[in-house]
């Protein structure tokens, strides 16, 4: 199926054809088809304008934006497209499906926007104008999906876990079964996005039978598999040699190490992780080095000998992790100022968990004031958006216990 660009394009062609087959006959009492070629030409314009407009709203949303010199204001004509594709102008299906998105994404963090209603609204329109386009448009149109659920999982909405896996098994269902030999492989991002998300759905077992039904690539695979842990496992070693580059070894191994921190087999996860090189890629360093210290605390309370003699320190290890959000702050400047928020969020509650557990300042001769201190963590706690959340309330409600 040709992609909806090359469509119109042949549409304009088509329409100007007709009007030069009249000029040609030289009959003044024909409609010289000039109108049909400016819709054509319209229709084209508004699905291209939209669709650079919304990977510019994806790009502020995921990325910092002080290197663009341009904002919304400066997509000329882009009110008017928005406003003649919302009055209906035109039925072409990608052009209503970009709209929603561009709706979506703007929504986002719009105040009196319920972007998530929007999502429902649309949301079962959506199949049957897939149906119409091209594949590699479904794959764009899936990733754009991806991208909005994974910011709502940031926000602790996890009714978004699902949807996420659900359009990441359709992008790997073109990519691995229709696609030729050589783009046959998926990024590195999707599939450690898949982990993260399958192993916070792990006891749905009926979701993950219906998920196998879905990949039609290698499904055999999965015919034994009796729990969504072992899903997991398998997907993880079965799709590893499929992710493009680069940094494809380090998502692995992240991946790898997440599965045995769900485990409880925080051994095998620090030797995987314990490793001084990392990968160039913001979003991986910072996811890899967040677990990378929930292990580390979780050995120092089981299996502290292990720490030991490696000479790991966990304070130099936090340091090491603050200062890499730092100097993204302040040189590197590629993550957007929300997603550093929530690592640095992260880092700071960490070093409170941390020191509290260590029984730092004299805590333990004031019984009152180190409870205080674990009351005020475990409210500033739940009131950010970090990675591993349940995990750190898990551990400051150990503490809490043990003072009680």
């Amino acid at each position: 199926m040709l992609p909806q660009d090359q469509k119109l394009i042949r549409k304009i062609n088509k329409e100007k054809a007709r009007r030069l087959a009249i000029e040609l006959q030289g009959r003044r009492n024909r409609d010289p088809n000039l109108l049909a070629i400016s819709k054509a030409i319209d229709e084209y314009i508004c699905l291209d304008k939209l669709k650079l407009y919304c990977a510019y709203l994806s790009y502020t949303k995921y990325t910092n934006t002080e290197f663009i010199d341009y904002d919304r204001n400066s997509f000329v004509f882009l009110d008017e497209v928005i406003a003649q594709v919302a009055a209906g102008q035109f039925e072409n299906p990608l052009i209503k499906i970009y709209h929603w998105i561009q709706q979506l994404y703007e929504g986002m963090d719009q105040e009196g926007v319920d972007d998530e209603h929007l999502y429902h609204q649309f949301y079962p329109q959506l199949s049957a104008l897939l149906q119409k386009v091209s594949k590699d448009e479904r794959v764009e149109v899936y990733s754009y999906l991806t991208n909005y659920c994974t910011y709502k999982i940031n926000q602790r909405i996890t009714t978004f876990l699902k949807p996420f896996i659900q359009f990441s098994v359709l992008i790997l269902d073109i990519k691995l079964t229709t696609s030729g030999k050589k783009d046959r492989f998926l990024p590195p991002a999707t599939f450690s996005n898949i982990v993260k998300a399958t192993l916070r759905l792990h006891d749905d077992q009926q979701f993950f039978t219906d998920i196998i039904q879905q990949l039609r690539y290698s499904q055999s695979t999965y015919k034994e598999v009796n729990s969504g842990m072992e899903w997991v496992e398998k997907f993880v070693e079965q799709y590893k040699n499929r992710l493009s580059m680069p940094d494809a070894d380090y998502y692995y191994i992240y991946s790898r190490a997440l599965l045995y921190f769900w485990q409880q087999q925080y051994g095998k996860a620090y030797r995987l992780l314990n490793n001084p090189k990392r990968p160039q890629g913001m979003f991986i360093n910072l996811e890899t080095r967040s677990l990378y210290l929930v292990i580390l605390y979780e050995l120092f309370n089981k299996r502290p000998a292990i720490l030991d003699s490696d000479d790991v320190e966990i304070g130099k290890v936090l340091e090491s992790f603050r200062g890499l959000i730092r100097d993204d702050y302040h040189r590197k400047k590629q993550l957007a100022e929300h997603y550093l928020n929530i690592y640095k969020n992260f880092g700071l509650l960490y070093k409170r968990l941390y020191k509290l557990n260590l029984r730092y300042d004299g805590v333990l001769k004031r019984p009152k004031r180190f409870y205080k201190l674990i009351q005020t963590l475990e409210q500033d706690t739940h009131r950010v958006n970090i990675p591993f959340k349940d995990w750190m309330l898990s551990k400051i409600g150990a503490l809490k216990a043990n003072e009680e």
